[in-house]
């Protein structure tokens, strides 16, 4: 009987990581009007297209804003646009950035990738 609660639980707490992974589960590809009109959810759902797109790289920041919208923070070297993974329980623990970074010099984008809050 014992034995048969630990095998319970361990299947139930590995079924509660998979589900909870951070990934952009619900993939969809990167359309700028879904993005500027879309909640952090939506946006999360495209992080993966648009940032292997690399369409970004080589923008300005004005080009950047006209195509995704005013960023949710903005400084001089880099932005961030906020989104939600869609995992369980990092909606409570923790929300993702997509964070563009800007050349010193030239001001146009040279990455744009996934990061932590």
């Amino acid at each position: 009987m014992k034995n048969k609660l630990w095998i319970i639980a361990g299947v139930a707490i590995a079924v509660f990581c998979l589900i909870g992974q951070k990934d952009c589960r619900g993939a969809a590809d990167f359309d700028p009007i879904a993005w500027r009109n879309g909640d952090y959810r939506t946006r999360g759902m495209m992080c993966r297209s648009l940032a292997s797109s690399n369409i970004l790289v080589g923008k300005n920041r004005d080009e950047v804003v006209q195509l995704l919208g005013p960023p949710d923070e903005d400084w001089p070297e880099f932005t961030k646009y906020a989104i939600d993974l869609g995992g369980i329980w990092e909606r409570w623990m923790m929300r993702y950035n997509f964070m563009i970074e800007f050349d010193k010099e030239s001001g146009t984008v040279t990455t744009a990738h996934l990061i932590d809050a």
